[in-house]
Formats: structure tokens, C-alpha cells, sequence
């Protein structure tokens, strides 16, 4: 999906305090236009703060952030007027754009199946949700932001997300953050995703290289007694009985080398899913 360089949304070294407290410290990322660009973390881990300072909602107290283009933000909590019908809703958003498009708004809406006749608060929490997204996407972003994509949606509801996501970039000039506890429901659309925790950025590229770093090697070796040495690229090591599990995520070729040339009864490699891989970036951090 990446069909162009230019860069969208640029961060360097930023950081945000609140009343004493580091938020973040010291995000680099850039997010290039066309691109769909994951920002993962367990929740408190910063992702929304890092959306509301590319919006410009959050302070930044340090660093340098730049952005090319008209910003649309779809937040967690999806708030709408429940009291008012769909198109007082969409006259209100109406008013609010400088940039609406009316056409795009009636197709995504036919599309979602919603009736502008419709009262908000009867509507589903996945109809509430699409449709909060079609207002945003309706103002014509070329950046666009969305916090926890998946959350509350049921599988039908999901596919027509994804359908609205995909559209979106269709032209490779508009650009996609997304930010999620989880990976698996996006990875099939992202091109590169940065990884959150405690406010700071533990990884930032591309989904190929990630799985490529990353393996676990289980070993049981003839000796009682034989020590895996602390070789850079080997970030924990769990024994249970003869067995030791040993969790890689640089020079996997290397090691697994390594590890091989010990005289061994069993020796298996086991390769990781994206889903797995993230799971050993957040349990990486806790052997730091």
C-alpha cells in the first residue's frame, strides 16, 4: 500500500508533561502520505496522548512536531448527540467544515446503511460508531486518526470499517495512524506500526522486519548444566527442567547458529506471528 514518501506527520524527540509527570518522552516518528501506520501499546501506555499532540489537543512541552495536511480524528469514545437525528447531525457537521463533502456523505452513509431519519441514541454502538467515522471522513482529511479502530464492533461492522479504511486510501495520498491495544484485526492494512510503553516509543518500523527479528528457539541440551551465555540478540531465557526456552529478537540467524552447535536431545524453532511478535516487544520490556 506505501506508494509515496512524502512525509504526512513528522515528530521529533517530543514530550509532554502534566503536572509534574512525563507522559512521553522523546517520540520520533515520521508517518509518510499513503501509508497506514499502526501505534500499539497496553492501555495508559501514551497512544492517545501521542493522538491529541499530532491534533494539537495535547501541549507539547518538548520537540518539534510538523504536519502536512488537514487532520481528522475519530476518538475512543465516539461521542455524538443522542437526542438529535443523523441529518441534524450531519447539518451541524455540516456548518462546523470548511471542507465537507456532501457527496462522500451520502454515499458512506448508503453504504453503512443508516437512515439520515434515524434518532442517534437508537442507533447500535457499531451503526454509532461507523457513523462517527463517516462524519470525520466526510470533512475531507488527508491525515486521519482513529483510537482504538476495533473496539466494541461486531465482526459484520468490522468488515465495513475496513472497507471505509481501504477507500480512504485508495488515491495513496491520504494517510492512516491508528491507534490499538491489539494487532491482529489491523495487520493485514498497515504498513509500519511503533510500539508504546510508559510513554516512550520500544519500536518503530515495518511489520517484515519486526517478524524477522523476532523467534523463540526451545532447547533441551545433554549437559544438566549448560549455560546460555548473555549474546546480544537473546533478551530472556525461561528453564523448565532440561528444557530452556530462549526468546531472540535481533541476529536470529546467528543464534539459532549458536544455540544449534549445542550437543542437544531436542531442538526446535519456533517462528512468530505479527500478534506474537508484539506480544514479545511488551514482554521484552519487562526482562529490561
Amino acid at each position: 500500500m506505501l506508494k509515496a514518501r512524502n512525509v504526512a506527520v513528522a515528530l521529533e524527540e517530543i514530550g509532554i508533561q502534566k503536572k509534574g509527570r512525563t507522559i512521553l518522552k522523546d517520540i520520533s516518528l515520521e508517518v509518510y502520505e499513503g501509508e497506514v501506520f499502526a501505534l500499539l501499546g497496553l492501555e495508559g501506555s501514551g497512544k492517545t496522548n501521542l493522538l491529541k499532540a499530532i491534533m494539537g489537543l495535547n501541549q507539547i512541552t518538548e520537540g518539534i512536531k510538523a504536519v502536512s495536511s488537514q487532520l481528522g480524528y475519530v476518538s475512543e469514545t465516539r461521542a455524538l448527540y443522542d437526542r438529535m437525528t443523523v441529518s441534524e447531525i450531519e447539518a451541524l457537521c455540516k456548518g462546523l467544515s470548511r471542507e465537507w463533502n456532501q457527496s462522500l456523505f451520502s454515499e458512506l452513509l448508503n453504504k453503512i446503511m443508516i437512515d439520515g431519519k434515524s434518532i442517534v441514541g437508537s442507533l447500535s454502538k457499531s451503526k454509532k460508531s461507523l457513523l462517527y467515522i463517516t462524519l470525520t471522513l466526510a470533512t475531507n482529511p488527508r491525515i486521519l486518526l482513529i483510537d482504538e479502530p476495533m473496539e466494541g464492533l461486531d465482526d459484520l461492522t468490522k468488515e465495513t470499517l475496513m472497507s471505509l479504511l481501504l477507500s480512504f486510501m485508495e488515491d495513496g495520498k491520504n494517510s492512516l495512524i491508528l491507534a490499538s491495544r491489539t494487532i491482529v484485526e489491523i495487520a493485514g492494512i498497515i504498513d509500519r506500526f511503533g510500539v508504546l510503553n510508559k510513554g516512550k516509543l520500544i519500536y518503530n518500523g515495518s511489520v517484515d522486519d519486526a517478524i524477522a527479528n523476532y523467534c523463540r528457539v526451545r532447547i533441551v541440551p545433554k549437559k544438566l548444566d549448560v549455560e546460555i551465555p548473555n549474546l546480544n540478540g537473546i533478551y530472556g531465557l525461561e528453564r523448565d527442567g532440561r528444557s530452556i526456552l530462549v526468546r531472540i529478537n535481533q541476529d536470529k540467524e546467528e543464534i539459532i547458529d549458536y544455540l544449534r552447535k549445542i550437543p542437544h536431545d531436542f531442538f526446535d524453532v519456533i517462528p512468530l506471528g505479527i500478534n506474537d511478535v508484539y506480544k514479545e516487544m511488551l514482554r521484552e520490556e519487562m526482562y529490561l
